[in-house]
Parts: structure tokens; C-alpha cells; sequence
């Protein structure tokens, strides 16, 4: 994995970033045990992503997850930076 500030430059460059940050939370595997992890959160716009940047950080951390917010209203990608 990249150090962190790589990988806060890397996510800074999205375009219509509203926020990101790396936290410990957990994943359910596929036995559907909880497994503590680091994830990416990246709060966006809708489509800001571009895809070759996308397609980096799905490479890099394939596990992964879109969904829209409600709340903040906006998009929160969060990745699984280390299992």
C-alpha cells in the first residue's frame, strides 16, 4: 500500500471532492465474519471521479463500495485499504 500522504494526493485530484478521510471500521467477508480493517472514505459529486483515477484506487484496494447519501447529499466511495 502507499503511505497515506501519497495516497491523500492522489484523492485530493478529484474533482468535485467534498471530503476524505481513512478510518478503522470493519468488513464482512464472504463467511460474513466482521474483519477489523482501514478505510477510505471519499465523499463526491455525482460522476467526479474519472476513470483512470478510479480505476487506480479499485486496483489498488479492490474491495469496495458506492452508495448515495441522503444526508450529506452526495456520493461516499469507501475502499479497503488493508485487511
Amino acid at each position: 500500500m502507499q503511505n497515506f500522504n501519497e495516497l491523500a494526493e492522489l484523492v485530493s485530484t478529484i474533482e468535485g471532492l467534498k471530503e476524505f478521510n481513512m478510518e478503522p471500521g470493519y468488513w464482512v467477508n464472504e463467511q460474513g465474519d466482521e474483519v477489523g480493517v482501514h478505510l477510505l472514505i471519499i465523499h463526491h459529486e455525482f460522476e467526479s471521479f474519472n476513470d483512470a483515477l478510479y480505476l487506480d484506487l479499485m486496483e489498488l484496494f479492490p474491495d469496495n463500495n458506492d452508495e448515495y447519501d441522503d444526508e450529506e447529499g452526495c456520493y461516499v466511495s469507501t475502499f479497503i485499504v488493508n485487511q
